[in-house]
């Protein structure tokens, strides 16, 4: 009878020992959703960081447009969200800024606006590579049309994503706007070609979101805003 309330007696204290853990933040789950963007160029860095600091925590990241992306983070199937967006209709979240990032126009590297600038409705003659509705890069392009009187590009391709439609470009098709991330080192290497618009200088924010209902952030949750926001790291 002992033996058998002694280790009832340490199960008792191991559980204590991982509801701490819990209630602190070196173990459980955190939920990321993420547009693609940062999931292909930011993200991944700050998870090996955080993964690093805090090996018993399961993490999930789930990627898809800024739409997509939103609804995860408010139907609470995730715990923070990295959304590059604009437009935020008055959706109840807490957001912070995490950086900008420019935003190029790029062709084929034997396009004949390759290495050329032009007006905007030039440009916009083109066949298109578009991502899927929902996406915020896409209405950027529209709201870009809206704003300087232009019609908007013919759709050529539809893609689901960044990275598809970026190689249809780079295979001889199509005229998009990407993440200069994305494009520049091609852009170097000649295997597309950059276009500049005369006037128009494109800078997107990349946000870091929590639900506003959620009047205290679980501590996984915490401690990984922390160390995208560089504060408190430590603690």
């Amino acid at each position: 009878m002992y033996a058998r309330a002694r280790r009832i007696f340490d199960w008792e204290k191991e559980l204590e020992a991982e509801w701490e853990d819990v209630k602190s933040g070196m173990r459980g789950r955190l939920r990321v959703a993420s547009t693609f963007l940062p999931s292909l160029y930011f993200v991944p860095a700050w998870l090996a960081s955080f993964k690093r600091r805090y090996e018993q925590v399961e993490v999930e990241m789930r990627t898809g447009n800024s739409q997509q992306s939103l609804q995860r983070l408010l139907r609470n199937q995730a715990d923070v969200a990295v959304i590059t967006n604009e437009s935020w209709d008055d959706h109840p979240v807490r957001k912070e800024l995490i950086t900008n990032v420019e935003y190029w126009f790029v062709v084929p590297r034997d396009h004949p606006l390759a290495g050329q600038e032009v007006p905007l409705k030039v440009l916009m003659r083109e066949p298109f590579l578009l991502r899927e509705t929902g996406s915020s890069t896409r209405e950027k392009l529209f709201s870009l049309c809206r704003e300087h009187g232009v019609a908007p590009p013919k759709v050529g391709l539809q893609y689901h994503g960044l990275v598809e439609s970026i190689q249809s470009v780079k295979a001889g098709y199509g005229a998009m706007l990407a993440p200069e991330p994305a494009v520049s080192d091609l852009a170097q290497r000649g295997e597309v070609g950059r276009v500049r618009i005369t006037g128009v200088e494109i800078e997107r924010p990349v946000y870091i979101c929590t639900r506003l209902e959620d009047e205290e952030i679980g501590p996984i949750a915490a401690r990984f805003l922390d160390l995208v926001l560089g504060r408190n790291v430590d603690h």
